[in-house]
């Protein structure tokens, strides 16, 4: 077993949701049950949104195989409910007003716990308002922003794993999973104490080139870099991009999102077959696989697509399947608890995306050996998919060229089982075991520094 360097590993992120915020969420628990599965570590996985009781967001992550008994989700506003000697006495008793319009946030009982800004605009994050604390019905102090807040409990979390003597000179690695809670913890670094930046999603705005603008909540963060030990890169591509536009500030790495392969025997799969793990969501173009299986169907090529999940823009799918006349061939069917599996019997998998971060949509359909159609889009799809090899990239935004490149592989036997090979062994470079090599390198020159 590749062995993770003895230390306390801390995930931080803003929310953990079943079913909201695509493959964010999911990422973030695969990682951390790899580095317990894989690694050997006993990962700590710590959410500040304000949510009295995660019982039932942990019940769902285990009903979707995210998380088991041993996996261990801490919640702020949870434990400042339970225990919360912790935010009496770390809130500064001189901040005990705000003029900021706020909200109040209640224990089951309708007490007061914490009162925050109401800040209108999209980096609430950053705003230094004070956050207020109460304690029998009375504020006694209070928090300079959301920050101040989070290092507050962050802090307490690390006392309590040094309480242990077994455990006190263990040093602590911090993977921050979203800027909303990891550019605000970056004071904690310390000798003791390393912080690792991980990125999920495109920094770019369109038309999502390397020196696209950027979009507003990441140009706070990107000039500030060198606050992190590492920053930690899906893709190559994206790492680079990053580099050219704002230089080597910190270490820049890249560990992609793995995925164990669980392939489908050939025998089962549908060669008329197209499958799409999605949100229906604008970004992700659905319309544009519906458009080429109705091109196809023009042409007298038999073909259905099925498509996993849902969202806003179902209404609209709907009303183009009927235009086009496809209602026979084209199914969505929203959310399922076995998409991956479901991509496994499928001839061919299709990403259509605007833009993606690594989207996990192509290593799931990979890792059941089953080859993808994508567009070449930042980013992601080319540093999983080698054209020819375990699948096919068409230019973004081209129907017809994506008509043409899902027809070649439904129609031509002997390029599907080409295809279906090299999505097979994929699972060679994308899979735990080898992904994790990566993360022992990185973690362990870290803490021998």
């Amino acid at each position: 077993m590749t062995r993770l360097p003895d230390a306390h590993y801390l995930f931080a992120t803003s929310r953990l949701h079943p079913g909201r915020d695509g493959g964010y969420t999911v990422s973030v628990l695969r990682r951390a049950q790899q580095f317990a599965a894989v690694g050997g570590a006993r990962p700590l996985l710590l959410t500040v949104d304000l949510t009295p009781s995660y019982e039932e967001h942990r019940a769902g992550f285990r009903e979707l195989g995210l998380a088991d008994d041993s996996t261990v989700i801490r919640n702020l506003f949870e434990e400042a409910i339970s225990d919360p000697e912790w935010l009496w006495s770390a809130a500064d008793p001189h901040l005990t007003e705000t003029t900021a319009e706020y909200d109040d946030h209640e224990d089951a009982a309708g007490n007061p716990v914490l009162r925050t800004p109401r800040i209108p605009r999209p980096d609430w994050h950053r705003a230094g308002e004070p956050v207020l604390a109460f304690r029998e019905g009375r504020v006694v102090g209070g928090f300079e922003g959301f920050g101040a807040l989070y290092r507050a409990w962050v802090s307490h979390v690390l006392a309590g794993l040094d309480a242990s003597p077994e455990t006190a000179s263990k040093p602590t690695v911090i993977i921050a999973e979203s800027r909303q809670v990891g550019e605000l913890l970056w004071p904690l670094r310390s000798d003791r104490v390393r912080l690792v930046h991980t990125v999920h999603s495109a920094h770019t705005m369109p038309p999502h080139h390397w020196d696209s603008p950027v979009d507003d909540l990441w140009g706070g963060w990107l000039e500030h870099l060198d606050r992190y030990d590492a920053v930690v890169f899906p893709t190559t591509g994206q790492r680079d991009d990053v580099a050219r536009r704002f230089g080597e500030q910190t270490r820049l790495e890249v560990v992609p999102h793995a995925l164990e392969a669980t392939p489908t025997d050939d025998p089962v799969r549908d060669p008329q077959l197209v499958a799409m793990i999605t949100r229906l969501v604008p970004l992700k173009r659905v319309d544009h696989v519906i458009r080429a299986v109705a091109a196809l169907r023009s042409r007298g090529t038999p073909v259905r697509l099925e498509v996993y999940g849902d969202g806003p823009t179902r209404g609209e799918l709907e009303a183009l399947i009927a235009e086009l006349d496809v209602a026979d061939a084209v199914t969505l069917l929203g959310h399922v608890p076995d998409p991956a599996v479901r991509v496994g019997r499928a001839a061919v998998s299709a990403l259509t995306s605007t833009y993606e971060g690594q989207p996990l949509a192509i290593l799931e359909a990979l890792m059941q050996g089953t080859p993808v159609v994508s567009y070449d889009i930042n980013y992601g799809p080319r540093d999983m998919i080698e054209h020819g090899v375990n699948g096919l990239l068409v230019p973004p935004g081209d129907v017809e060229a994506l008509t043409d490149a899902i027809g070649q592989v439904l129609e031509n036997v002997e390029l599907r089982a080409r295809l279906a090979a090299g999505a097979h062994a994929t699972g060679d470079r994308l899979g735990p075991a080898a992904v994790m090599e990566r993360w022992v390198t990185l973690l362990g020159e870290l803490l021998s520094r």
